[in-house]
């Protein structure tokens, strides 16, 4: 029973109104540990069955007329048959949560002269999410005359309680509003050359959250390139803001377990998660994208991807716990590796240049013949060495010195369409590697 009752409860403390009718008031009002809505310590309750009787012969009045509850026309029968016709306050009890009486009998010759007929409460925070509980005596509104007004009134009044207003949550407030972002810098540089085989970087995750709902159940989980091994025992998981909990994992390997978190980890409204992890760089050069993704109970299915951010970018305005979300002094640069997407993977580029040669140039282009700007052009050689640059506003690109007596692999990667990759015995420079987009 308190099971139910707790969770009509919940219903009505955010945003929804609950009528309770004849026996319902008794059961949900008198409930100890989830009811409660009009009353400090509940209702004595009188029914159609009870010694003596709870019928009264008074005239009912009405002390809150104006409300929208009681708005009908002539009076209400206050004599329905019911498990609870009438209720009035029990010992030691008092009215809460704002409770005006709609209707009560007024002195009559009964046992009840003065026991209430209808009331009503608003539960919840003021100024914040509630809804209303309307208490009708009786349920037998069809008795006798269908048609007599008394009895339309008690179903009228039951209808009145669909349209009196609750403050709901906002769309904000019923679901978090989480963004994450991440960035990369040196640690550990074993050869004073730039970023290199063996060299150690820290990655910095930070989510937020700007609404008023918490992130429950939250996870950010992050699978780690094969190009890096993630350093055990480096995973600094930091939490800030009220309410908002986060440990670290200690089975996060960025392979087999993916999860930074420990289970139970909320992201509260202005709460801020910061996580740190280091890598060591296993090849003598890489290109490497990585990318963690917020997940939790009340998130978008698919989750909140990290964005990049780096120094040149302006900081991420926030007023929660931290302050404005900015990448750390050294962070590896993201502005080449931008695309037209709002949402963009963090990423390391450490190519070692080959030895000084020609140039390979041409242009990449839609089936319309139309240059494709920011598309990613990338030149492998049979090493598996790998060069990458960016096409032009205009959908030009070049690799200069670019070794000869080699095969090349050249191909193009576009969110836009798909290219057929080249391969290209290098003898000389070449001019007009142009790609057209397939169908």
């Amino acid at each position: 029973m308190t099971t139910w009752v707790s969770s009509y409860s919940g219903f009505v403390q955010n945003g929804g109104n609950l009528l309770l009718e004849c026996a319902s008031i008794n059961t949900f009002e008198n409930n100890v540990a989830n009811g409660h809505y009009q009353t400090t310590n509940g209702y004595s309750v009188f029914g159609t069955n009870d010694n003596p009787r709870s019928d009264v012969s008074g005239t009912l009045i009405y002390p809150n007329g104006y409300m929208p509850f009681n708005q009908f026309v002539g009076a209400l029968n206050g004599n329905q048959d019911g498990a609870v016709t009438d209720f009035s306050l029990a010992s030691g009890s008092a009215y809460q949560n704002g409770t005006l009486i709609a209707a009560r009998h007024d002195n009559g010759s009964g046992s009840n002269r003065t026991a209430n007929v209808a009331t009503v409460s608003k539960v919840g925070n003021v100024g914040r999410e509630g809804g209303n509980v309307f208490a009708l005596g009786g349920h037998d509104y069809d008795r006798g005359t269908a048609t007599d007004l008394n009895n339309i009134n008690g179903k009228r009044m039951i209808l009145n309680t669909l349209f009196v207003p609750v403050t709901r949550p906002c769309s904000q407030l019923a679901q978090p509003q989480v963004e994450g972002y991440k960035s990369v810098r040196m640690k550990t540089d074993v050869a004073p050359v730039g970023l290199s085989q063996n060299d150690i970087v820290t990655w910095e995750v930070t989510y937020i959250n700007r609404s008023l709902a918490p992130a429950v159940n939250f996870q950010i989980t992050d699978a780690i390139s094969n190009l890096m091994a993630y350093q055990a025992g480096s995973l600094v998981v930091t939490a800030a803001g009220a309410s908002t909990n986060a440990t670290a994992n200690p089975l996060f390997n960025g392979v087999g377990n993916t999860n930074m978190l420990a289970s139970g980890a909320q992201l509260a409204y202005n709460g801020r998660i910061t996580i740190t992890f280091d890598a060591k760089m296993l090849l003598p050069a890489a290109v490497i994208e990585n990318q963690t993704i917020g997940t939790g109970s009340n998130v978008p299915t698919l989750g909140i991807k990290s964005d990049s951010i780096d120094n040149n970018a302006p900081p991420v305005v926030y007023s929660g716990a931290g302050g404005n979300v900015t990448a750390p002094v050294g962070s590896f640069v993201q502005d080449p590796f931008q695309t037209n997407s709002t949402i963009d993977p963090t990423v390391i580029n450490y190519i070692v240049p080959t030895a000084a040669g020609v140039t390979i140039s041409g242009r990449v282009m839609t089936s319309q013949l139309m240059g494709v700007r920011n598309a990613v052009v990338i030149l492998s050689d049979p090493e598996g060495n790998v060069r990458m640059t960016r096409t032009s506003a205009f959908g030009y690109y070049s690799f200069s010195d670019v070794e000869v007596g080699m095969s090349y692999v050249i191909s193009v990667a576009s969110k836009q369409s798909v290219y057929t990759p080249r391969v290209v015995l290098l003898e000389d420079a070449v001019d007009g590697l142009d790609f057209i987009a397939g169908p």
